[in-house]
């Protein structure tokens, strides 16, 4: 293995987070989508109903993307810190710029 193995399981891990938190990110927001398109055409009752049933499927699909998100997060934040106390001979801002990247994207959500 190479010299900087944590430096390189932090990034890889922290661009899964980053995926993940992406995947989560599109059913929220085809979730919302949904939502919006039911009560905007001022649908019937029954189709509003269904609207609001799909799209708590859609969250409910997407809920899983997140707690993996934060749980590799988690992961990086761990292998970056073994990193620093390593002292590995790498550019030890690249994966905390992705994890802190990934705490933006979460932001964006709130």
């Amino acid at each position: 293995m190479t010299k900087a193995k944590f430096f390189t399981l932090s990034c890889m891990v922290a661009i899964l987070a980053i995926g993940s938190q992406a995947v989560w990110m599109r059913h929220v927001s085809r979730s919302v989508s949904v939502r919006v398109r039911a009560t905007s055409v001022r649908a019937p009752e029954p189709e509003q109903a269904r609207a609001r049933a799909e799209s708590s499927q859609l969250l409910e699909r997407g809920q899983p993307f997140w707690y993996v998100g934060i749980c590799l997060a988690g992961v990086s934040l761990v292998l970056w810190l073994l990193c620093l106390s390593r002292r590995e001979p790498v550019w030890r801002s690249i994966p905390f710029a992705l994890l802190v990247f990934y705490a933006l994207l979460c932001m964006i959500m709130i």
